[in-house]
């Protein structure tokens, strides 16, 4: 069973017309993953942005982009956002349930709930470029939504150590 290296929280702060805002609520994991934690430069408050592409008028649509985008805000006074992933939502059976990467390093899946306003995001590091196929796992439970813990402790420790000649015999 595949389990995420963090899970992210964002609960919904505002919709207006230049996308919808996230606030961090919290999270699980070992430390900080900084792509997701980005905070305003005023108020040092750590937001996403999950906002839909522009597409130029008369523009295909690109295959290589999902139907939304995860953005964290500029820094700057009038500096643009920057792309964090590309989100996939492609199953309607599955609404809020999407996939995508950082920069084809890390997978994510992300879970939106529209009625509670909130956003789960689920970190696997190192995985980069698998994420359908961790959405197709997590649509068939193979894939948990808690964080992996630290490895399990060992069932039997007596704190006796053997020395060779007294697991073999003598001077064999």
């Amino acid at each position: 069973m595949m389990r995420p290296d963090y899970v992210y929280r964002f609960k919904r702060h505002r919709t207006d017309g230049q996308g919808t805002r996230f606030d961090l609520a919290g999270w699980d994991g070992p430390g900080v993953y900084t792509p997701l934690v980005c905070p305003l430069k005023r108020s040092g408050e750590a937001v996403l942005y999950l906002n839909r592409w522009r597409m130029k008028a008369g523009a295909a649509p690109d295959p290589r982009k999902g139907g939304l985008i995860l953005a964290a805000p500029g820094r700057e006074k009038g500096e643009r956002g920057r792309n964090i992933s590309s989100i996939f939502e492609p199953l309607p059976e599955h609404p809020g349930m999407g996939y995508g990467d950082i920069d084809r390093l890390d997978a994510i899946l992300t879970r939106r709930d529209e009625e509670a306003g909130t956003l789960t995001v689920f970190v696997f590091l190192k995985a980069g470029m698998q994420a359908q196929i961790l959405f197709m796992d997590w649509l068939d439970l193979r894939v948990t939504e808690e964080v992996a813990g630290p490895p399990p402790e060992p069932l039997l420790d007596n704190n006796v150590s053997l020395d060779a000649d007294s697991a073999t015999g003598p001077g064999k």
